[in-house]
């Protein structure tokens, strides 16, 4: 266990406040904890091909990168009546 895997672990935590916002918040809550819990899988995904040293995992992160932010933009369009 390096230093990167003990990183991707403290970030994997982190996504525990990101879900409980999405799950229990009103709709601004859940645009910004679905925002913010994107940003942190992606980090932990870059931490995790890091210290196992495979390129799969870096082509996820940019993908997810990618469609990440289209996610948020389609969610907040399709609820943009209640916010």
């Amino acid at each position: 266990m390096n230093v990167w895997l003990t990183a991707s672990a403290a970030l994997l935590l982190c996504l525990v406040p990101c879900a409980i916002a999405v799950v229990c918040g009103t709709i601004a809550d859940r645009i910004v904890g679905l925002q913010a819990g994107t940003m942190v899988a992606i980090l932990a995904l870059l931490t995790i091909e890091q210290g196992l040293q495979r390129q799969s995992f870096f082509d996820l992160s940019v993908a997810m990168a990618v469609l990440g932010i289209t996610s948020t933009l389609l969610f907040a369009t399709f609820y943009r009546r209640w916010l």
